[in-house]
Order: C-alpha cells, then structure tokens, then sequence
C-alpha cells in the first residue's frame, strides 16, 4: 500500500480506473466511508395477560379469536404471510404449553389461522390456569398480491391449500406428501417425496442457439406413462425370494417363495432388462437387473427380478427378488 500511496493519481487512474484511488483514500481514512448495518427485523408476537387466570376451552377460544386478528393485522402491515405460528400459553405454575401450526403456503388469513389452531386447543393443559397467552410467529415468506381471473366463464384450479393445512394439522405435517418422477433408470430411484403443493411455476430458461437440445422437436413425454406398466407402489425395497424355478437365461420362473408362501406362476411376461447407472456409481458398471410381469394360481400379480443376465457372472449372482405388487 505504501508503494501505491508514493505514485502519481493519474497513471493509477487510467490504468486501473477511479476506483482503486477511493479504496486508497478510504482505506487512510481520508474519505469517510459509511457503513450500513444489517439490523435484523423485530420477531412478531401478540400477547395477551390476564387479571385472572383462565383455565376453560370457551375462554381459551375466545382469546385466541382476540389475538390471531391482531397477528393478521401485523403480517399485512409487515407485507408477510405465516408458514409457521406458535401458541405459548404461560401457566401459573410455570410450565409453558406450547402448540404449533404450519401452512403449506404463506397466509395471513384470520380465519383460516383461527380454525387451525381451534383444531389443536385440546392439547393444552392449563392446571391451575393460564395467565398469558402470546402467538409468535416462528417462520414467514414475503406475501404479495396475488393475480386472479377475471374472466367468469374460465374456471381456476381449487386452491387445496387450505385442504392441506387441515390434513396436516390432524395427521402431522410429515406425513403430507406426494411422488415426484425423477430421471433415473433404477425403479426405487425414480421417484421421490416432494411437499403437497406444487411450487410456483417459473418460466423455461432460454437455450442457447449452439444448445443440441434445440434439434429436439418431439413433444416431453409424461413421466408417469411409461411404455412398460409398472406397479403404482413398489417395496420399500426389494424382498429376497426363496426356492426360485426358472430356467436360464431368460426365463420367468415357474415357482417361488415370499414370506413364507409359495406360489405357482401361471402367467407371465418379460424380460425387461435394466442396467445399472455407471455414470453414477462404479459398482453398478456391469449391474444388470431382468424384470418380469409374473401371476399366480390365486390370480395375485407381482413384479419380481432377477440379478443378472444369467451368462456373465459378473453381472449378478443369479438370486431373485419381489420388488413390486399389482393391484
């Protein structure tokens, strides 16, 4: 710095621009140079205490109808929707009851937060009585105005968030979700857990004019409508057959055991071959999987494979495995 201090202005200036001649003089305190903090935002709460403590549902009720307007009324001036909001009711005796409700989407509607929380009042334990009642707000989004339709004779989608809100608040949040496709060849790969509610739509990115994917112009194929049918719910993970009679290479067996249970197949179709993801695992490099489409004497269909090729030993040791049931 001492070398940069002892050279003249103007080469620095037009080598390296103005900048570094302002980062010189800020730096010998000879420009002020202004910070500006991040301070964060003050937490939201409504709280409530009480001359006397209560310790009834109807007055627990009523309470809660006097704060969650007034939480309604802090997310509209603070431009936020709830995700997540907290009950803390302070008893006498100093043991908290806490309950707690999460939105699928942000939402300062007081009527919808009212209805949830009534859903879960039983929870709390007021012993001796409750003399404080505070809503925190524990998680929050930016909530903005939302388009809508103004044409009456178009139908919008249902808006099944408030549905699904319910449903958590009975069942519990983690217990809500649905199956995402995923771009893999593995069946157990293929799918995933993803939230209820589907994220906001954003717009496609624009390819490149040198993008190959610009010679493709074939309409996307719909992920859950494969060529070969499979069934809707597969095992947790493959299950390991016992006695299994088939003939090799390529054969569906004729005989096998899950559970305990034998079964006599009568029907079948396959093979189906799958190979396994190289690119992504070195194990997998000569993995070879063969699907089949087997039903039994008792009309129960099932989707069961064998580990290789039944030629190279290289690509599976031969056992069998159930991976999936039919309805």
């Amino acid at each position: 710095m001492l070398q940069l201090t002892a050279l003249p202005r103007g080469p620095l200036v037009r080598r390296f621009g103005a900048s570094i001649v302002l980062r010189l003089d800020q730096a010998l305190g000879h420009i002020a140079e202004p910070l500006r903090p991040v301070i964060p935002p003050d937490p939201i709460a409504v709280s409530q205490r009480f001359a006397e403590p209560i310790a009834s549902p109807e007055a627990i009720t009523h309470w809660l109808g006097e704060l969650v307007p007034r939480l309604a009324t802090e997310l509209a001036q603070a431009g936020l929707g709830a995700r997540r909001v907290e009950l803390v009711a302070d008893r006498i005796d100093g043991v908290p009851q806490r309950i707690a409700i999460g939105l699928s989407r942000p939402n300062r509607d007081s009527a919808h937060l009212l209805r949830l929380l009534l859903r879960r009042i039983e929870e709390i334990e007021p012993g001796y009585g409750i003399d404080a009642m505070t809503l925190h707000l524990r998680r929050s989004e930016r909530l903005g105005p939302e388009p809508f339709n103004e044409r009456l004779e178009t139908e919008s989608p249902p808006d099944l968030a408030a549905l699904v809100d319910t449903l958590a608040t009975r069942i519990g949040e983690r217990r809500m979700w649905r199956t995402r496709p995923v771009e893999s060849d593995v069946p157990e790969r293929s799918a995933a857990r993803a939230p209820v509610l589907d994220p906001p739509e954003r717009a496609a990115a624009a390819l490149k004019a040198q993008d190959i994917r610009r010679l493709d112009r074939n309409a996307a194929l719909h992920p859950w409508h494969p060529g070969w049918p499979k069934p809707a719910r597969l095992l947790r993970r493959p299950e390991r057959l016992d006695h299994v009679m088939a003939e090799l290479p390529d054969q569906p067996p004729r005989r096998f055991t899950w559970r305990g249970q034998s079964h006599k197949v009568i029907r079948a179709d396959g093979p189906e071959r799958v190979f396994g993801e190289w690119w992504k695992r070195d194990a997998e490099r000569h993995a070879v999987r063969d699907y089949f489409h087997v039903e039994d004497d008792a009309g129960h269909r099932y989707w069961l494979f064998r580990s290789g090729d039944g030629e190279r030993p290289v690509t599976g040791d031969l056992s069998w495995y159930l991976h999936g049931v039919f309805g």
